[in-house]
């Protein structure tokens, strides 16, 4: 029979954990975690104060559905204008990678180049790099940081960006220098449907000049998998650095049978 002390004692003394206490963004799903140093004060905190004064734009698309395959992938991800996504983690870190609608419009990648660990990148600057057929693309870095770790499984397997960009295609994980500033230009949530459905409408203008069409999927907008393949050859390393190149990309000739790439490509 229990005691009265016993029904007094805390969950922790009776065999239960309490919870532990989490950052609201966590709670809303907009971050995967994040340490509170602020006791969970949010009106001390720069990072929430940072998401709360960020511009309300593209709001008036905020009901655009996204492909359900997807949507589960990027409810918990910020993503870069140029076409990289933001995951937060234990520590604070950033784990960063190409995002979905980039890794169609690149096509098969060969190969990459990675940072060493301790390298500082800003914002917006060339974080990583990868090769296409038609030449070289320099990823963006999504916000300011100190390479904490690089994926060397790209090295050996590049194709996982393709196959797994939000997932085992990581490439970078940072340790962020200016979260505050940098966040502002990320779009996460309802802004991201939005700004792929304008991504992808200026993408058909940019075919639509080279006298192309962009070809969808007819299950509510979603893109096809390969739109390298729709791009004219001609104007692919154009497109790719005006959607994705941290700076611009240079020509490459198409890897060989015996460069580096991955073995179950060839």
């Amino acid at each position: 029979m229990n005691t009265q002390q016993d029904r007094n004692a805390s969950p922790s003394r009776r065999g239960f954990e309490a919870p532990s206490p989490k950052c609201c963004w966590m709670i809303a799903g907009i971050v995967d975690h994040k340490l509170c140093d602020r006791d969970y004060e949010c009106d001390a905190c720069d990072f929430d104060q940072a998401m709360k004064s960020r511009p309300g734009r593209l709001a008036a698309g905020a009901g655009l559905a996204r492909c359900p395959s997807q949507a589960a992938a990027t409810d918990s991800l910020l993503f870069h204008p140029r076409h990289v996504w933001a995951r937060f983690e234990t520590g604070g870190r950033v784990r960063t990678g190409l995002d979905d609608f980039g890794r169609r419009l690149a096509g098969r990648i060969y190969c990459v180049a990675l940072p060493e660990p301790g390298t500082r990148i800003a914002a917006g600057e060339p974080a990583w790099t990868f090769v296409h057929c038609d030449g070289e693309v320099s990823v963006a870095a999504p916000v300011s940081g100190i390479v904490a770790e690089s994926n060397e499984r790209l090295r050996h397997q590049p194709s996982l960006v393709n196959q797994d960009p939000y997932g085992a295609g990581w490439a970078v994980v940072l340790t962020p220098t200016d979260l505050g500033a940098d966040i502002r230009d990320l779009c996460f949530g309802a802004e991201i449907a939005p700004w792929i459905a304008e991504e992808s409408e200026k993408l058909g203008r940019e075919l639509a000049s080279a006298g192309e069409s962009l070809p969808t999927l007819m299950d509510g907008g979603c893109l096809v998998d390969d739109l390298h393949q729709a791009i004219p050859a001609e104007a692919r390393s154009r497109i790719l650095d005006l959607f994705l190149s941290a700076n611009q990309s240079r020509p490459s000739d198409p890897p060989t049978t015996g460069s580096a790439g991955d073995a179950e490509g060839r």
